[in-house]
This record gives C-alpha cells, sequence and structure tokens, in this order.
C-alpha cells in the first residue's frame, strides 16, 4: 500500500460529493480531518491505493464530531 484516500461527507448528504484527504506512505494507518463541524454527523469511506490502483471503498462509517472543539483557535 502506498497511501489511503479518505472521503466524507455530511450524513444524508447523497448528492453531495465527498470531500477528499489524501494520505500517503506505506506505514501510515491514520488521519485527522480537520475541516469538520462540530454536533455534526459524517460518512466516511476510505480506499487503500497503490502502484497497481486502487482498492474498493471500504464500508461506510457513520460518527458524529463532537458539540465543540476542544482546541478551536489555538
Amino acid at each position: 500500500m502506498d497511501g489511503f484516500i479518505v472521503m466524507y461527507r455530511r450524513y444524508g448528504d447523497d448528492d453531495v460529493s465527498y470531500q477528499r484527504q489524501t494520505v500517503t506512505g506505506s506505514s501510515t494507518d491514520n488521519a485527522v480531518l480537520r475541516q469538520l463541524r462540530s454536533s455534526t454527523t459524517y460518512s466516511i469511506v476510505i480506499r487503500s491505493f497503490n502502484r497497481h490502483g486502487n482498492s474498493e471503498l471500504s464500508n461506510t462509517v457513520v460518527m458524529t464530531t463532537l458539540a465543540f472543539a476542544p482546541n478551536a483557535g489555538q
């Protein structure tokens, strides 16, 4: 694996394109999504990639952000 793409959008916004964040590096196993709104539910899927192409999309995970950003503005 050369990396992965995290795709996310507000839950229920099926007619809206996913926002994307690409993470590179074969040993990377996490990503921090910084452009999320507080108290908002998101649909998230992941696709890995390497020199041969892209994987299938993962199952969808639905998660809700915290009510506020603890370190907002810092």
